[in-house]
Parts: C-alpha cells; sequence; structure tokens
C-alpha cells in the first residue's frame, strides 16, 4: 500500500516524473493518457503477496480526466475505476518492493490538482453556434504564459468527446499564433496567422467571442488581429471585451434554446421539431 499511494502521490506533478519512477522496475515509464484524478477519500485495495511478487488491487473513486491537451472531462456521480498492480523484490531491486506495470496514466487527487495545475476555461461553440461552452482546463503551476498556452490550446479542435456531442470550434484547422500573447495597459492581443482571413463574418464573430471569453482574466479588452491587421467584425470593434459579445454569453438564455415535449410525442424548438430521434417522436 505504501509503494502504491507514493508512487501516485508522486506521479501527481506530471511536469516531473523523477519521483515517480523511483517507485517503479522500469525507469523509462512514460505515461500518455493524461492525468486520473481520484477523490480524496481512502482506496478500497486488496494485497496478495506471492514470495518476492504481490499484487495490490485499487478500487478508487475517479472524478475526471485532464486529457493530454489539458481539457477536463468529468466523469459521472459515483464512477469508480481500478487497476491490479504487479509488484516485484529482487536483487535487482535491492531487496525492496518496485511496481512492474505502471498504468499509463499519471494519477492525482482532487486536491493535488490544486498543488501542480491552474485552471482556466476554453469556450467552444454549442450546436448552431448559439452560445459558447466553457471547458475547463489544466495548465502546469510552473506555465510561463497562460494566455499563449491557454489560445494555443483553443486553436486545436474541440476534443473527441465534445465533437461527438456537436461542439464546434469557428477557427479554421491549421491556424497558429503568429506572435505569443501580448498585454500591454490592460488590452490583450492575439496575432493569428492568414488562415483565419477567409471567415465569414458571422465566423470572424464567433471566433473573437471565443477568444474574449478565453481570455477575459488577463485584460479588459481583446484586440484579435490577422498577420498583424485588425480582424474587422460586425460590431466594428477593434477592442472587444465580454460585454460585446454578450449574445454568446454561455449565462445566457435564448428563447430557440428553450425545448418542450408535444402532445405527438415530438420535441419542438421554437416552434419547430428538432432534428435527431426525439424530434421525430421515436425515443
Amino acid at each position: 500500500n505504501q509503494i502504491i499511494t507514493g508512487f501516485q502521490l508522486a506521479s501527481a506533478d506530471s511536469a516531473d516524473l523523477a519521483a515517480a519512477r523511483a517507485f517503479l522496475f522500469d525507469p523509462n515509464w512514460q505515461p500518455e493518457e493524461g492525468v486520473h484524478v481520484i477523490d480524496d477519500s481512502n482506496p478500497l485495495l486488496s494485497y496478495t503477496p506471492l514470495g518476492d511478487h504481490a499484487t495490490v488491487h485499487f478500487v478508487e473513486a475517479w472524478d475526471g480526466t485532464i486529457g493530454n491537451d489539458g481539457t477536463y472531462q468529468p466523469q459521472n456521480s459515483g464512477a469508480t475505476f481500478d487497476y491490479t498492480y504487479q509488484l516485484v523484490k529482487n536483487d535487482q531491486t535491492k531487496g525492496e518492493w518496485r511496481i512492474l506495470n505502471p498504468p499509463p496514466y499519471t494519477i492525482s487527487t482532487v486536491s493535488g490538482v490544486d498543488d501542480f495545475y491552474r485552471s482556466g476555461y476554453l469556450y467552444y461553440l454549442s450546436p448552431r453556434n448559439l452560445l459558447l461552452v466553457p471547458v475547463r482546463v489544466f495548465l502546469p503551476q510552473n506555465a510561463t504564459d497562460a494566455a499563449t498556452q491557454l489560445v494555443v490550446q483553443l486553436l486545436q479542435s474541440p476534443p473527441k468527446w465534445l465533437a461527438d456531442a456537436g461542439i464546434t470550434s469557428a477557427i479554421p484547422a491549421g491556424t497558429s499564433l503568429v506572435d505569443a500573447v501580448s498585454e500591454v495597459n490592460d488590452i490583450v492581443t492575439v496575432n493569428l496567422s492568414s488562415d483565419v482571413a477567409s471567415l465569414s463574418v458571422a465566423e470572424r464573430d464567433a471566433l473573437s467571442a471565443q477568444l474574449v471569453y478565453t481570455l477575459q482574466d488577463y485584460g479588459q479588452g481583446l484586440r484579435v488581429e490577422v498577420a498583424g491587421q485588425p480582424l474587422t467584425n460586425s460590431k466594428n470593434a477593434t477592442v472587444q471585451n465580454t460585454k460585446t459579445w454578450s449574445a454568446y454569453d454561455p449565462d445566457g438564455i435564448k428563447e430557440d434554446t428553450f425545448y418542450y415535449a408535444g402532445s405527438d410525442q415530438r420535441t419542438y424548438s421554437n416552434g419547430l421539431p428538432i432534428t435527431g430521434d426525439t424530434g421525430t417522436g421515436a425515443i
């Protein structure tokens, strides 16, 4: 138990895995599946000694997963995950227990996340681009330019688990930052590559809203540029803020976001049946 809990505590700092590798038989372990965030409560475990080998089976309350892209995918309430660790001690380990099969992810408690990560939010677009959808993201505490890292993450496509739910982005694939995000006199500037120049006005508005809300904690206003020139929008706003794009506010409510069931067992929005099985009455 002490070997496993020591390994888990050490692996919480995914930016420096040297301490975690000290608990392993193979010092070359490189996790590739993000961070499993577990509850701070004590896990259920069983220990089975087999001479110079042993197994330790853990069942832990699973709060969520921090993906390799930093986005946080919460688990359903009551979710658990279990893992069986194989341990060995021999001459090669100098008689000390070492883990033979570390998981392909690191592990952190909920409280440990606060110690090693800083949180922020990326804002994507809901289906039909009606509202912004905030997605929590975690960056290492030692990140030196959090604003730039957030934008770099936002420029990527939404994670698959979000895309499967119809979440999109107005930012074209392949878009990159020309310069690091900068701030002067409380105005933040994001200078994007020319990939965004061909966007329609509506798409530019949505892109601007995504950036404004993502960076709202880093200045009083945002200037969006393409190759050093202002990116025009329907508001003719060179410097924008959340009020500029309040129509996209994720806390806002629009008339056609109300859904209701009709007497024919179909689901309606703004007087029209929605697409999909619930709109046909099939379910």
